[in-house]
């Protein structure tokens, strides 16, 4: 991994690390403007997940740009500078959430864990976007265990 990857991987929270084989920057022959400030070099930012029982041949998703000293979502049109660290990783994880698209599902057989500790425990941070029981966690609506509160 080149220092710009290996700074982009820092960014994520420990479980996405785990699940991740590497970041890799592609470049872009497209140019881009910011603001419209013309951007010298642009890349792709590319998640490459690990093969599990979850994704048997492993999946790659291109999560939002690299311009210059910018992290860039085109869809949103959101930026922020790449040494600003909390709000990088706060960008990276909304591009996240935005481009995995795992197929819904209810819940896993860790919903009791989960509503137990008032978030998703699931060990695939990748798959678990796709689990509705996750989003009901994250808007305070816990159905089962000790902290239930429907």
């Amino acid at each position: 991994m080149n220092p710009r990857e290996q700074k982009i991987w820092y960014l994520f929270p420990r479980q996405y690390v785990a699940a991740m084989s590497s970041i890799t920057l592609v470049e872009l022959k497209a140019k881009y403007k910011i603001n419209g400030v013309k951007v010298d070099k642009t890349y792709n930012i590319v998640a490459n997940i690990r093969p599990s029982a979850y994704y048997p041949t492993g999946k790659s998703i291109v999560l939002c740009k690299l311009c210059d000293d910018m992290i860039y979502n085109p869809d949103t049109g959101e930026w922020v500078y790449f040494s600003d660290i909390e709000e990088a990783r706060d960008l990276l994880l909304r591009c996240v959430k935005a481009s995995c698209t795992t197929a819904s599902f209810g819940c896993c057989s860790k919903y009791e864990e989960c509503s137990n500790k008032g978030q998703c425990v699931h060990e695939n941070p990748f798959y678990s976007l796709g689990c509705v029981y996750r989003s009901r966690l994250e808007s305070g609506s816990i159905f089962y265990g000790e902290n239930c509160n429907i």
